[in-house]
């Protein structure tokens, strides 16, 4: 069978959708190539199909970066010592002055950024069942080096308000951080420490719904307070979108997503919860610490709330939750999941950087504000592994299946989190093959999330094989992009393919070079990143195979990086 190949170039992004009409012009969409040549990620939009033929190409100059890597964020991803909430990001503008347009997104960092989800749904029970009474947030703050050392950039938080729910998905007062993960102190030292080893800090933003204080004459709850002793956040059944009966929400504009029936839906159009939204969350930058978001429930409100907040607040990273159903049949899962992974291209696509009628900006509107978790991915791959059907990753165009084969740079790829996995299970990954699970999201473009209990909980083996492919992954600039990707075979019996770095020096180069002087500080208390060890970085190749047999990738040179339960990875070895 022959081998499908997939290039990621500078100048091409994964993704084949229709831009919005007012900036159509400044967006290139590779044209579609045939399958003996090499076939780029290209995604279409349901609208595009009928508009555009497949071999059609639009127009103007794609953006060279990632949508969602922010902004000024070039002297922060690092470990320097004074690293923290000295930032304030805007330039120290004025009381009440409007951000200025975030700064282009940092070139080429791809090769090094790997989430950690740093909890799971237990963690708010901890501190109550633990001999010593630590809070979870102690927890992750001694946890700091191990992360580190894992290769680790950036931890998710649990949501840090107060929650009627002790998960902290039904937040009520915005500025009480005191919940059953620690109280506010114990956060920022929580973020200190991480930072102090330069790992970003990403807050769980819960603002599709909002839990009341009080009740209101009928005895609705429907009255809000913020948690300060003045007015902030204070809301009344205005702020609760009309339509929302439960909660006699009295505002005069509809929902713009989803209904969330266990508290009440906010109406984000509202002039005082945007600015109050807005100055909440530069609040948990500028003096909480934290770098950036990932949104929940993001199907609930539009892509311009994120858009628009994203520009008011100009995060390191941005990251949604867009959990839709997946394509079933009578034979189980469709081999054909385009429309999903469309519907995660749809809503980045639509976050672009935004003004709204009531908070000012005046940069780019071009450029997505947010990357989405590949669920596209996560069905996929666990469907694939824990049944043996090799021949899902590979879709009709001989590309990965997920959004990671469509637009890669926005792509999150995670196995399992709180919801899917931990003690609820929704949609678990097959454990038993976590190791398979990671050898294709540690060795494929776009950005690789590891779940708390895989790497905490479930053994040194499963840990170190993450730690091994991590290192790996970086030495050969393997991250939201790459050059290429070989799919040599697909089928019931395995899947093997080949992954090419990227050639261009990124910031992983930078920082394994900064953190030279931390190495040779023996008195440094900062657990170097990697443990230390200085990476070798090389133009090269990745190669995996998840499932059975002893197939191994084409030619000589290739060194083996691990292996274990249904995965082989290899590396190409470096020249003489």
């Amino acid at each position: 069978m022959s081998a499908s190949s997939c290039r990621f170039g500078n100048n091409m992004r994964g993704v084949q959708r229709t831009p919005p009409a007012a900036h159509a012009h400044k967006i290139s969409v590779p044209c579609r190539r045939s399958r003996s040549s090499c076939s780029r990620f290209v995604v279409r939009t349901r609208a595009e199909t009928s508009a555009t033929s497949p071999g059609e190409q639009m127009s103007g100059t794609p953006p060279d970066l990632a949508p969602h890597i922010a902004p000024s964020v070039v002297n922060r991803l690092r470990p320097p010592s004074v690293w923290g909430k000295e930032w304030k990001g805007d330039d120290e503008r004025a009381p009440g002055q409007m951000p200025g347009p975030p700064a282009y997104p940092m070139k080429q960092w791809g090769a090094h950024r790997v989430l950690l989800q740093g909890f799971n749904w237990e963690s708010c029970k901890h501190a109550e069942k633990s001999k010593d009474g630590k809070t979870w947030y102690k927890v992750m703050e001694l946890c700091a080096g191990t992360m580190s050392r894992v290769g680790v950039t950036d931890v998710w938080f649990p949501p840090s308000s107060q929650s009627v729910a002790p998960q902290g998905y039904l937040p009520g007062m915005l500025y009480d951080l005191k919940t059953p993960y620690g109280n506010e102190d114990e956060l920022k030292s929580t973020i200190d420490t991480l930072h102090k080893h330069g790992i970003a800090c990403i807050a769980d933003i819960v603002i599709n719904h909002r839990c009341a204080s009080f009740q209101d004459e009928n005895g609705i709850w429907n009255q809000f307070e913020g948690g300060t002793p003045d007015e902030k956040l204070d809301w009344g059944s205005w702020a609760i979108v009309k339509g929302d009966a439960k909660f006699a929400g009295s505002a005069l504009r509809s929902d713009t997503g989803e209904d969330y029936d266990a508290a009440p839906d906010i109406d984000h159009r509202n002039e005082t919860v945007q600015k109050d939204l807005s100055e909440w969350m530069r609040w948990l930058r500028d003096e909480v610490g934290f770098d950036g978001w990932r949104w929940d429930y993001a199907k609930g409100f539009a892509p311009w709330v994120i858009g628009a907040l994203n520009a008011q607040t100009n995060p390191v990273f941005s990251v949604i939750e867009y959990w839709s159903a997946m394509g079933y049949g009578d034979g189980g899962l469709n081999a054909d999941q385009d429309h999903h992974r469309q519907e995660l291209c749809n809503y980045v696509d639509a976050s672009v950087y935004t003004a709204t009628e009531h908070l000012q900006y005046d940069g780019d509107n071009t450029v997505q504000s947010t990357g989405a978790f590949d669920f596209t991915t996560k069905g996929i791959l666990q469907d694939a592994v824990g049944k043996d059907e090799f021949w899902r990753l590979k879709d009709k165009d001989g590309n990965p299946p997920g959004l990671l084969g469509w637009w890669p740079e926005s792509a999150i790829t995670f196995l399992d989190n709180h919801d899917t996995g931990s003690t609820q299970g929704h949609w678990p990954f097959p454990g038993e093959f976590a190791g398979a699970g990671y050898a294709y999201i540690l060795t494929h473009p776009g950005y690789p999330c590891l779940f708390w209990d895989h790497v905490f909980d479930w053994g040194e083996e499963l840990k170190t094989s993450i730690e091994l492919m991590v290192r790996a992954r970086i030495r050969n600039r393997v991250g939201g992009r790459c050059e290429e990707v070989v799919i040599h075979r697909a089928d019931h019996g395995c899947y093997l393919a080949t992954i090419k770095g990227r050639a261009e020096s990124d910031a992983g180069d930078a920082r394994l070079a900064e953190e030279q002087e931390i190495r040779q500080n023996p008195a440094s208390e900062v657990t170097p990143w990697l443990g230390g060890e200085v990476v070798e970085r090389r133009h090269g190749e990745l190669a995996v195979r998840i499932g059975h047999g002893d197939a191994g990738p084409p030619g000589d040179g290739w060194d083996l990086v691990c292996e274990g339960p249904k995965f082989c990875v290899w590396e190409r070895r470096a020249a003489e």
